[in-house]
C-alpha cells in the first residue's frame, strides 16, 4: 500500500478506497504484466474523480 504510506492517519473510509485501488490494480498485473508499467497512470485516473484520493495520490509522488 505505496499511497496509504503517504499518509500518516487516514480515515477509514479513505483507507478502504486506497486499499480497493491497490488491490484492483494488484489483481490486474496478475492477469497482464503491461499494467504494472502503468501503476501510476492507473492510480491517477481512478482517484481523479475523487478529491480525497487525489490529494493523497499527490502526496504519495512527492
Amino acid at each position: 500500500m505505496e499511497i496509504a504510506k503517504a499518509v500518516e492517519t487516514p480515515s477509514p473510509a479513505l483507507r478502504k478506497k486506497i486499499e480497493f485501488v491497490d488491490a484492483w490494480i494488484h489483481h490486474c498485473e496478475e492477469i497482464d504484466p503491461w499494467v504494472k508499467s502503468m501503476r501510476s497512470q492507473i492510480r491517477a485516473f481512478a482517484f481523479e474523480e475523487d478529491d480525497e484520493l487525489l490529494s493523497v495520490f499527490k502526496v504519495g509522488r512527492e
